[in-house]
């Protein structure tokens, strides 16, 4: 194992960093390298957000999306039907109303039936007569042609997009701040030079990431920088040809802490 030079004061921190993993883990030096994984606001702020899409997508998802798509397979049957009531209802797509209908039918059992359809505008007038499409498997699952069984269009099923979204960003800044916990307790510290280093980031860059090169005994281990302050540490390592330590993760490699960073 590698040995730090370290100043005096920092004799609690080599201490740590020679005691053997698991690590029992000083709450000042786990929060010193969270400083190194992905930022925690970020990932609340997009969490919230998430939560109130949620909310929006529970009220909005077209909840019968997959009935309508049966219905517009060939196995659905075709009957005359009738449009018996109009109502507008509160919800408006591309400044047209949302219309509620309701109309009956008669599929091949005989009974008269009737159910709940919905269009974008005015789709439908009042007593009108119409086509329904049903499944025969299922004569309650029916639709008159050119209506659809939820209340809002099928495109509104892209509002799950967001959520998704921000469970997705939310779990990997919790992964990767889980990692420097497990880096902290398992890591094992060796030392390594900077061999190169992508060039500052540019703002403009469209969300390219850095990455410098580090030899580790005769490997070469790629590690990304996500910060500009690890940036800008290891490029001034690799100017003044100054070795640089780290914690590793031996079944992950490019798992890395700097602990001179701490």
């Amino acid at each position: 194992m590698a040995d730090i030079p370290l100043s005096p004061q920092d004799e609690p921190l080599a201490a740590f960093l020679a005691s053997p993993p698991p690590r029992a883990v000083p709450a000042a030096y786990r929060q010193s390298a969270l400083a190194q994984s992905a930022p925690l606001t970020p990932a609340l702020v997009i969490g919230g957000l998430g939560l109130i899409s949620l909310v929006l997508t529970f009220a909005f998802f077209p909840r019968h999306l997959i009935a309508d798509w049966q219905l517009s397979r060939p196995i659905a049957h075709t009957v005359p039907g009738h449009i018996q009531t109009a109502t507008p209802t509160t919800i408006s797509e591309n400044h047209h109303r949302v219309m509620a209908y309701t109309f009956s039918f008669t599929p091949a059992s005989g009974r008269t039936l009737t159910g709940v359809c919905y269009t974008t505008g005015v789709g439908f007038t009042l007593y009108q007569d119409v086509l329904v499409r049903y499944l025969p498997r299922d004569e309650a699952v029916a639709c008159p042609v050119g209506g659809r069984l939820s209340e809002t269009s099928p495109w509104s099923a892209l509002i799950v997009i967001f959520p998704l979204f921000s469970a997705v960003f939310f779990a990997i800044t919790l992964g990767s701040r889980r990692e420097v916990g497990r880096l902290l307790k398992f890591g094992r510290l060796e030392e390594a030079r900077v061999m190169t280093i992508g060039p500052p980031l540019d703002p403009g860059a469209g969300g390219r990431r850095n990455e410098a090169s580090l030899q580790v005994g005769g490997e070469l281990v790629a590690v990304p920088c996500h910060r500009v302050s690890l940036a800008e540490f290891l490029r001034e390592r690799l100017e003044s040809g100054t070795s640089v330590y780290l914690l590793r993760d031996p079944q992950h490699p490019q798992r890395v802490l700097f602990p001179e960073r701490f």
